[in-house]
């Protein structure tokens, strides 16, 4: 859960309204520039599924941005704006730029978070040291690879010391998201990334909070985590 100032809940608690801006590559992108953002991320199907590794999409249409690096780093923020008073800028999510269309003065921006790097093999070809090793060994090794850190919630819960073997190296070794899922499915819960860029397990039964509300879609598909729609007008 995110640490938020008074300030921040005495907005709150008046229902001002957000504020978002996008940083990316270190320019920042307020709300004269953006036109919509939304993210979305599927922590499980209908059933009640475990060892889910959850990636979030986030579609940006920014218009007239400039040039943009190709798979360049976005940092969505938000905060709160009375008119008068402006709370502290909260992170709302972590993304790397996937695929781009530009056209009529917008750019389109579809990206995902690092999850999305679980999809590498663990193993390298400079991997050493020792098997079998804890799931929560493996668990941090995962978290420096792919750029994120642990949260503290995830690492309460594993403390079982599960080992995980060699994952192999090559054709048919297991990917980081393939040992995430075991790891997971040993703990009965899902992983995703949360909007402080830390790396979160969800157990089955764990109770909603500001940070990781659970929401149907519209359309009733998917379970979601963590997400956003806003418009801006132009």
């Amino acid at each position: 859960m995110q640490a938020v100032s008074a300030l921040y809940r005495q907005l709150l608690a008046a229902n001002a309204p957000k504020e978002f801006r996008a940083i990316i590559a270190g320019v920042t992108y307020g709300q004269d520039k953006i036109v919509s953002a939304s993210s979305k991320a599927a922590l499980m199907d209908k059933a009640a599924t475990i060892g889910n590794c959850a990636a979030k999409e986030l579609n940006l249409v920014l218009r007239n941005p400039g040039e943009i690096p190709r798979m360049a780093q976005i940092q969505m923020q938000f905060r709160l704006n009375s008119g008068t008073q402006q709370s502290e800028w909260l992170p709302k999510g972590t993304f790397f730029i996937d695929t781009r269309d530009e056209g009529n003065g917008v750019l389109t921006i579809d990206a995902f978070d690092p999850m999305l790097r679980c999809d590498q093999s663990f193993t390298t070809s400079g991997e050493q040291g020792a098997w079998p090793r804890t799931d929560i060994t493996v668990v941090n090794q995962i978290c420096s690879r792919i750029g994120v850190t642990l949260d503290a919630r995830t690492a309460a819960i594993i403390t079982s010391g599960y080992t995980i073997q060699y994952p192999g190296y090559g054709e048919g070794a297991y990917t980081m998201r393939e040992i995430l899922g075991f790891i997971g499915s040993m703990y009965a819960g899902n992983w995703i990334i949360t909007d402080e860029n830390k790396l979160r397990l969800l157990v089955l039964g764990d109770m909603p909070d500001d940070s990781t509300s659970l929401l149907i879609t519209e359309y009733g598909e998917y379970i979601t985590m963590g997400g956003f729609r806003i418009r801006v007008s132009r």
